[in-house]
């Protein structure tokens, strides 16, 4: 294993003090919560709970990948304030319009480049969307919270280029 690579693994280990729970409990609208970014906001929530390493489980019954479940993912959605929410949609039509979201092979990859080659807005909306994605496999992150997405999605696009 490469220093680089142990060095992400090491700081992601960390990310379960980053972002914790102390979210805004204004409602979101989860009704603008589609089938389709249903189906793209757990795809990535199922890759983040297992890549680079199998996310920790400070608790939670199961592995981290059996709680990327539609019913988590509309309770950490409903933690979000209409303003954020709004931005979230936008990531997560971004990446569904950009990324095969039909595998991990397809998704990571995919990702990263969009990450890496997003301007500043549609990084926010990524960001947003990938710390939805992260407070639906643990109730211990704030999906509001930009830290612990920001850390995984760097440490992404690091892995993506070797």
């Amino acid at each position: 294993m490469s220093v680089n690579r142990r060095l992400f693994i090491t700081s992601a280990a960390g990310i379960g003090g980053i972002g914790l729970l102390g979210a805004q409990t204004a409602q979101a609208a989860p009704a603008d919560l589609t089938p389709g970014r249903e189906k793209a906001v757990l795809a990535v929530a199922r890759a983040g709970a297992v890549f680079p390493i199998e996310f920790p489980s400070f608790g939670e019954p199961g592995p981290a990948v059996s709680r990327a479940t539609p019913k988590r993912l509309r309770t950490a959605a409903e933690k979000l304030t209409p303003q954020r929410f709004a931005t979230v949609v936008s990531g997560i039509d971004h990446v569904s319009a950009r990324v095969d979201l039909s595998s991990d092979a397809t998704l990571l990859p995919g990702l990263s480049r969009l990450y890496r080659d997003a301007d500043l807005t549609q990084r926010s909306a990524l960001v947003a969307a990938v710390a939805l994605a992260a407070g639906t496999v643990s109730t211990h992150l704030d999906p509001s919270s930009d830290n612990a997405a920001r850390l995984w999605l760097d440490g992404l696009a690091r892995i993506q280029r070797w």
